[in-house]
């Protein structure tokens, strides 16, 4: 499956599996807030919620670390 998702989007994915790949778990909202220098978690948010709707990861709702990456499944 394609999925078609902006520069920022592709980023933020990458970081994700990078993350995944040396810590074994997904990143928090924080945690890719603060690696992209974003005012606020409420950005990475609004991204990985549009990641989602594209269909590139599933979200887990009232866990921190509840991204699935799609591509892994």
């Amino acid at each position: 499956m394609t999925v078609t998702l902006t520069s920022t989007q592709q980023q933020v994915l990458g970081f994700i599996r990078d993350y995944r790949k040396e810590h074994q778990m997904p990143p928090t909202r924080v945690e890719i807030q603060e690696f992209f220098g974003w005012a606020s978690a409420n950005a990475a948010e609004e991204i990985l919620q549009r990641m989602e709707k594209a269909g590139a990861l599933r979200l887990t709702r009232g866990r921190s670390r509840g991204i699935i990456d799609l591509e892994t499944v």
